[in-house]
């Protein structure tokens, strides 16, 4: 069963869901596409220990979990829309956990 943990509105409306140990982040578009996004706590744990008290940008939270994003299964792994990964990793772990602003650079 899927646990809401969260929405927050960035460009996009997410929701974030805890199912199954893992996170789930949905998103809507301005367009009313959906899509959803699976994203592992020892993904979220990566990001942590290696942003550790730095505020974070989406863009440079893709930069930091390039090295092990197709391990963990993201859906982007190289190039400009790994930075949509990272997004989707600290919508995942919570935010406040990694420092996360939602600035873009």
């Amino acid at each position: 069963m899927k646990k809401i943990l969260k929405q927050v509105s960035l460009r996009n409306d997410y929701t974030v869901y805890e199912e199954g140990g893992a996170y789930s982040v949905a998103g809507e578009n301005q367009r009313g596409q959906r899509y959803e996004c699976r994203v592992v706590p020892e993904a979220v744990d990566y990001l942590c220990d290696r942003t550790r008290g730095r505020n974070i940008t989406s863009e440079r939270a893709g930069g930091v979990i390039a090295p092990v994003a197709e391990w963990f299964t993201l859906p982007y792994i190289y190039g400009n829309r790994l930075r949509y990964s990272g997004q989707y990793v600290l919508l995942g772990g919570g935010g406040a956990r990694t420092g996360y602003s939602d600035q873009r650079g």
